[in-house]
């Protein structure tokens, strides 16, 4: 179970990336940092 939340994390931060377009604004929008957009990537 736990593998699939991480998953979902991953997948609305890949998302998030690709509609922002922008690791940093991504990170704002999520609420985390942007070393964890990126570690999420």
């Amino acid at each position: 179970m736990k593998k699939v939340i991480n998953l979902d994390h991953r997948l609305l931060t890949f998302v998030t990336v690709a509609e922002e377009k922008s690791f940093t604004r991504a990170a704002i929008v999520l609420h985390i940092t942007q070393p964890a957009v990126t570690q999420h990537m």
